[in-house]
This record gives C-alpha cells, structure tokens and sequence, in this order.
C-alpha cells in the first residue's frame, strides 16, 4: 500500500479535513481538536504524523494502528547526522549575516519600537 492509499484511509477513518499539503482534525491519541495533522512524506511508504498537543510518536502510533486494525510503525526520524551539519551551516550563515548587520539606531523602526517599550537600554547592545 502506497504513502498516499495509507494517507487516503487514515483521513478517512479519523474524519480528517484535506488541507493545501495535509490532513487535519482532532487527535486521534489525546483527543485534543484541531491539534493533528497528517503529511505525505517526500520519501517513504508511511504518512507523517505531528500533534500540536504534545503527542509523541508512539502514542500517534498506537493511534493510528486502532485506527487502521493493524501494527503503525513510524517513518524513522531524520537522518539526524544530516540535519545537525545542515543545522550548523544555516547557524553559521545567520551569524555571518547578523555580523554584518548595522546597530539599531533611536530612529529605526526597531528603535522606535524599543523605545516605547521602555527598552530603550537596549539600543546598540545586540550584537554578537
């Protein structure tokens, strides 16, 4: 059975709403509305389960297998080797661009918005 056949039958059996890129409705595991989403994976055979709840991936397993009758085995997680080298390259690209940013000025809509904010103590200390 394809990501989307899967995706397709779970929707329908949980009563989830088809969205741009997603399903969503209430948890299936914790019960909370409106806080699950369902996404086809760009890779793999099963759909991406998430809840705005907290729920972990076991729970949303366990959820999704009553759901279905059958043993729900997550998709494994990122490839997390990959993602802390991609993590430290956007790190390191947002701080070569943060140092070679000007300071806030008094006049500057940042600035402004400090000083409202009674804040103004602020001004030209955030920097690297």
């Amino acid at each position: 059975m394809s990501a989307l056949d899967l995706a397709l039958d779970l929707a329908d059996r949980l009563k989830l709403e088809k969205r741009r890129d997603r399903w969503a409705g209430d948890c299936p595991a914790c019960g909370y509305a409106r806080a699950f989403a369902m996404k086809l994976p760009r890779q793999g055979d099963k759909p991406w389960l998430w809840c705005a709840n907290g729920c972990n991936r076991e729970q949303l397993a366990d959820a999704a297998g009553q759901a279905l009758g059958t043993d729900w085995t997550p998709p494994p997680p990122p490839d997390s080797v990959g993602d802390a080298a991609s993590r430290e390259d956007r790190q390191r690209r947002a701080l070569t661009l943060f140092a070679g940013a000007a300071g806030i000025a008094s006049a500057d809509p940042a600035g402004l918005y400090l000083n409202r904010r009674g804040l103004a103590h602020l001004l030209g200390s955030v920097r690297p």
